[in-house]
């Protein structure tokens, strides 16, 4: 089984959509603060299958262990893993990557090109 890993990060604060006219989407300032929802999630590149977790702090070195556990823990018996993940340093930790070792989960990491 093949995930792709990836973060988002969603920040709690009003946004406008385009109107009819075709306005760009603004941002109406608001005392939101930092409040964010944090979900690291895992896709299976067959199935379509999700596998997340999420917070409202930070995502870290124990998110990628809490997903490495949630993957495994899916898994049929026996069926290899392999987690693509992008080059995130709480990715590329030394906890995950004793974790997977256990779990028999593959990482890969792949390299972001930056479009010009």
């Amino acid at each position: 089984m093949v995930y792709f890993v990836t973060p988002r990060h969603f920040v709690f604060a009003p946004f406008s959509g385009r109107d009819s006219g075709g306005v760009e989407r603004m941002c109406n300032p608001r005392a939101s603060g930092r409040k964010r929802y944090n979900l690291l999630a895992a896709l299976d590149c067959v199935s379509h299958k999700m596998i997340q977790v999420s917070n409202h702090s930070y995502i870290n070195a124990e998110s990628v262990c809490l997903l490495l556990r949630a993957v495994a823990g899916a898994a049929l018996p026996g069926m290899p893993i392999t987690l693509v993940l992008d080059n995130a340093r709480y990715q590329k930790c030394g906890a995950g990557g004793d974790l997977a070792k256990q779990l028999g989960i593959e990482l890969r990491t792949c390299r972001r090109t930056r479009q010009t």
